[in-house]
C-alpha cells in the first residue's frame, strides 16, 4: 500500500518523545520509504505537554510538516487510545504506523542538527564528557535542589572530566489552554574551565544529542536520564526512596539495553544524600 500523504506520530512527555523517535518501527522505516517514494509527504504530529518536544523531529530531513499539539487528557478522560489521539490531527493524511511496511530497510534513527548546533556537538563529544541535570518535568521525582548538585559538579571536575555540562531549561507544561504548569528550572553556577552551564541556553535536541555522547550522566528519572539509559550511557540516576522500585522497574524493563555500571540510589533524606551521589563518581 502506498499514500501519496502520510503521518507519523509521538506522543508523550519529552522521554517517550524520544524513546519513540529512536525505537518504534514506523520512524526506523522512513527514510527507505521517502528513498523509494520521494513526492510523498510527510508529516509528523506530536502530542506533548513539552512545548519543545516537536525539535526532537524538526530537522529530519524525510519529513515536510512538523505540527505539535497538547495532549487534552483523551486518554484519561476519554479512553481513547494513544493512536486515536494522534490521529486526530491526521487531516487527510494517511497512518505510516498501519501501512505495511515488511519490505523496507530499518535504519537508526538520529538527532538531526541544525548547521551552527554541530560545532557544539563536536567539540564536547570529544575526551571525558559529564552530563549534570538536576531536574525533572515531575516535582515528586526530584530529590534534591539544584544547588546541590555543585558538589557533584565539583567532584567530577577532580576527576578530570574535560567538560561538565549541565542541562535544563524552564518551560510551561501545557494539557491546553485551560490546564498549564509553569516550570522553573535555573542552576545558577559557574566554574572556569571544565563546566559549561547551558540551562536556559539551548533546546531539547541538543540537550539529547549531548547526552548520546556522552561518557556518564548524573541526575533525575527524567527525560535526559532516560535518553542516557537507551543510548547505554554510563547513568548515576537520584530519586525519591518512594520512586526507587518504579524507577529500577523500567530501568530492567523498557530501557533493558542501558549501560551495565547504571546505579540508581532512592533518596530519603537522612541515610541517603547528596553525598551518596557524590561518592558514587
Amino acid at each position: 500500500m502506498q499514500s501519496d500523504r502520510i503521518y507519523l506520530g509521538l506522543i508523550g512527555g519529552l522521554g517517550d518523545i524520544i524513546y519513540g523517535y529512536i525505537h518504534n518501527d514506523e520512524w526506523k522505516c522512513l527514510a527507505d520509504y521517502k528513498r523509494l517514494n520521494p513526492e510523498t509527504k510527510v508529516k509528523a504530529i506530536i502530542v506533548s505537554y513539552n512545548p519543545e518536544a516537536y525539535k526532537i523531529v524538526e530537522l529530519n530531513p524525510y519529513i515536510d510538516e512538523v505540527v505539535q499539539h497538547p495532549p487534552k487528557r483523551e486518554m484519561r478522560d476519554k479512553g481513547w487510545h494513544q493512536d486515536r489521539v494522534i490521529g486526530q490531527y491526521a487531516n487527510g493524511y494517511s497512518s505510516f504506523k498501519a501501512m505495511d511496511r515488511i519490505h523496507l530497510i530499518r535504519e537508526a534513527t538520529r538527532l538531526h542538527l541544525a548547521p551552527e548546533e554541530k560545532p557544539l556537538i563536536k567539540q564536547f563529544s570529544l575526551g571525558r564528557t559529564a552530563i549534570v541535570h538536576p531536574f525533572a518535568i515531575d516535582p515528586a521525582r526530584i530529590p534534591f535542589p539544584a544547588y546541590e548538585y555543585r558538589r557533584v559538579i565539583d567532584k567530577l571536575c577532580e576527576r578530570n572530566f574535560n567538560k561538565i555540562i549541565c542541562l535544563g531549561g524552564t518551560h510551561t507544561k501545557s494539557f491546553g489552554s485551560d490546564e498549564e504548569y509553569k516550570r522553573i528550572e535555573e542552576f545558577n553556577y559557574h566554574k572556569e574551565g571544565q563546566l559549561l552551564n547551558l540551562v536556559n541556553n539551548t533546546n531539547v535536541r541538543v540537550s539529547a544529542a549531548l547526552v548520546s555522547f556522552s561518557d556518564l550522566f548524573v541526575g533525575t528519572w527524567s527525560c535526559y536520564g532516560v535518553t542516557a539509559w537507551m543510548c547505554g550511557i554510563k547513568s548515576i540516576v537520584a530519586v525519591p526512596q518512594s520512586m526507587l522500585a518504579g524507577c529500577s522497574k523500567i530501568h530492567k524493563g523498557k530501557y533493558k539495553d542501558h549501560h551495565p555500571q547504571d546505579m540508581i540510589f532512592g533518596i530519603d533524606g537522612n541515610r541517603t544524600t547528596i553525598k551518596t551521589i557524590v561518592r558514587a563518581i
